[in-house]
């Protein structure tokens, strides 16, 4: 598996081509004046998969880390797979959308894995 490309948007949509549009994408901090607060966020996801990884079911999962201290995790995403040439890259694209809920001032991590492999984690530090 490769990672194309891994990051944190306020946004994102599918379109029927299997392509997406990605909205705000890369911010790495967040500003508020009051605590909890709650932050919709999509992760945008590309792999590529192997052949015999393209076989095997891709199950995406997030945990959620504030200051060290877990807040949460994901239920596993399976991830739908096209291979219409098994000769060609076979590229499996995700975006998962989140509901974080910030405690107070610090660093998020959003660490994700695909069948127990990390993926890079995304941070957010929140001022």
């Amino acid at each position: 598996m490769r990672v194309l490309a891994h990051l944190v948007a306020a946004g994102a949509d599918y379109h029927p081509d299997l392509t997406f549009t990605v909205f705000r994408a890369g911010f790495s901090g967040v500003q508020s004046r009051t605590w909890p607060l709650a932050m919709p966020v999509a992760v945008v996801t590309r792999l590529e998969l192997t052949k015999n990884e393209a076989e095997r079911l891709q199950l995406l999962q997030f945990r959620i880390i504030h200051d060290g201290n877990e807040l949460g995790s994901s239920p596993p995403q399976p991830l739908a797979v096209n291979v219409t040439d098994p000769d060609q890259p076979i590229y499996v694209n995700a975006i998962s959308n989140l509901m974080l809920l910030i405690p107070g001032p610090g660093r998020l991590t959003i660490s994700a894995t695909v069948n127990e492999a990390a993926l890079p984690p995304l941070y957010i530090v929140a001022m």
